[in-house]
């Protein structure tokens, strides 16, 4: 059993004989993964993820080095690795490590979670729950594939600058695709949920409603190329509430999406938008009640009523542009566990803000009163491959993949054929004219967050062509 304190102390001590100012991050990921295919569990793997990340200034240079072995001969060669970075890597400006200041505790480990790590069979239980439900709701579905993740992360902070922080969290995750077959045409429904506790995990939910799209978008027609009106279920609106959040982040406007740069205090969206960050509330690795550099997380509004408010900070960013940090500097997400997002501590990567554990304000209306005020419009359950492509512009393109309905004169009238969505992200954001009741889920590149559906008056579509 390693004892993350006493390696990190011992970090912290070698590292002084180097340079005058150390940070070490120390971080243990435990993860328990199922996978889903055909219908059955095809693997399930338990990772122990285990290393220290070791930042130096030194000469006004900040280098930086990680590892996995942690003797004392494994990290003296990381700490020297760190310090050769520094001699070479100049910052530029006055910069220093975070101080120590107190905050609440937060409330992001639950032991329950914790426990199922240890517990395969009530584990792979869930998942056949999943795939069953999924097949009983019809004798239409042909095939499920998903996975289920649980994690939990324990993190140890140290610096010279008496930063001294030990922070455990845990969470779930899961997604099921159903694939739904009527002769020779296939359609496919998907549905995803995460949070900290695994009470709030519902397998019979996940694959009744999974299957459920997946059958009711067979049958499908290609759309006409033209202006819809678009209802957004939670997890399609989380692509572009997504997209336009991570357009806040310092290092994301400064190489490569300068869409919201010098825009503070713009009127960029809708009236009816309004998302913060809540890394304190949520779920996964990327919440607490410090940050991965040691500073207490807050929450942060980065829209109000669809002026751009805020942009997350690490201490790097804060200081090179001379505005308050705000404690959202994290070390998180990788591709891993076998093809999916793995949300554990990257200890291997230096601290970046992120907009991340994101939440919309609840709306006063309903998908039904969404639909009931829609002339010519299309529902939309999941999308795909969301991306700005002219990042000065904001011109922005996704696939509108699952449970794509068409709406006329406030009614369903059926299925329609994916299509693309072809339109500008500002647009989109200034065109949402109704909110309604958020909901917690995940998504491959955001961990966790609280999503509610919104209809855009106006958005540009047009059918796609395999």
């Amino acid at each position: 059993m390693i004892d993350i304190h006493e390696r990190s102390e011992k970090a912290l001590s070698l590292s002084k004989s180097y340079s005058d100012k150390a940070e070490i991050f120390t971080a243990i990921n435990d993860l328990l993964n199922i996978r889903i295919a055909n219908n059955r569990i095809i693997e399930s793997k338990a990772i122990a993820d285990t290393g220290i990340g070791i930042r130096l200034i030194k000469n006004e240079g900040l280098g930086f080095s990680s590892t996995t072995d942690l003797t004392d001969r494994g990290l003296r060669k990381a700490i020297n690795d760190a310090a050769t970075m520094a001699k070479y890597r100049k910052i530029g400006f006055k910069y220093d490590f975070p101080y120590p200041k107190k905050a609440k505790p937060a409330n992001t480990y639950d032991k329950k979670t914790a426990d199922l790590l240890t517990d395969l069979d009530t584990l792979t239980e869930q998942a056949h729950t999943m795939m069953n439900t999924s097949m009983e709701t019809s004798t239409k579905i042909a095939e499920n594939s998903g996975i289920i993740n649980i994690l939990k992360t324990e993190k140890q902070i140290l610096s010279t600058n008496e930063i001294d922080v030990f922070e455990k969290t845990t969470g779930w995750s899961a997604f099921l695709t159903s694939t739904a077959q009527e002769g020779q045409e296939q359609r496919e429904g998907m549905v995803t949920g995460s949070t900290i506790k695994i009470k709030d995990f519902d397998p019979e939910k996940i694959g009744r409603e999974s299957a459920d799209m997946a059958v009711k978008s067979l049958g499908g027609k290609k759309i006409e190329e033209k202006d819809y009106e678009l209802i957004l279920l939670p997890s399609a609106a989380q692509c572009i509430v997504t997209e336009l959040s991570g357009c806040t982040n310092p290092p994301t406007m400064e190489n490569s999406t300068p869409l919201l740069q010098d825009r503070l205090g713009e009127q960029v969206g809708s009236e009816k938008l309004t998302v913060r960050m809540n890394p304190r509330r949520s779920g996964f690795a990327l919440t607490g009640t410090y940050d991965d550099e040691g500073v207490p997380a807050q929450e942060l509004t980065l829209f109000k009523r669809g002026v751009f408010m805020a942009s997350p900070y690490d201490s790097w960013f804060a200081q090179r542009n001379e505005v308050e940090g705000t404690g959202h500097g994290y070390r998180a997400m990788s591709m891993f566990a076998g093809g999916t997002v793995y949300h554990g501590k990257m200890y291997h990567s230096e601290p970046t803000p992120r907009a991340a554990c994101l939440e919309m304000d609840e709306g006063n209306e309903s998908v039904e009163e969404m639909i009931s005020s829609t002339k010519n419009g299309i529902i939309v359950g999941v999308v795909w491959y969301s991306r700005i492509m002219l990042p000065t512009r904001g011109d922005y393109m996704a696939i509108m993949r699952m449970g794509t309905m068409k709406v006329e004169n406030g009614e369903i009238t059926g299925a329609v054929q994916k299509f693309r969505l072809v339109d500008n992200i500002l647009d989109l954001a200034r065109n949402i004219e109704m909110v309604g009741t958020p909901e917690a889920l995940s998504h491959w590149h955001m961990p966790y967050g609280r999503m509610a559906p919104i209809k855009i008056s106006k958005a540009r579509c047009m059918p796609y062509h395999e």
